[in-house]
């Protein structure tokens, strides 16, 4: 990837993809304690309950980015 291409973003909907296949590999419960969350807030998130927080996203190596785009772009 060169330097021109920025950051790679993600939507929502991969950021919950990655949180299951981690729950899938490690079990819920043990990702949620390696992540420093309680597991009901774990579970609150991949089912779509909460979005998830800043706590969870730094775990992740994430943090949230809100951007706006012109309407004629």
């Amino acid at each position: 990837m060169s330097d021109d291409e920025g950051p790679i973003r993600l939507t929502l909907d991969e950021v919950l993809d990655r949180l299951r296949y981690s729950i899938k590999v490690n079990g819920q419960a043990d990702l949620a304690r390696k992540l420093g969350v309680r597991d009901q807030d774990l579970s609150d998130v991949v089912h779509g309950r909460r979005p998830p927080g800043p706590m969870l996203l730094a775990a992740m190596g994430l943090r949230k980015v809100v951007t706006y785009e012109p309407i004629d772009a």
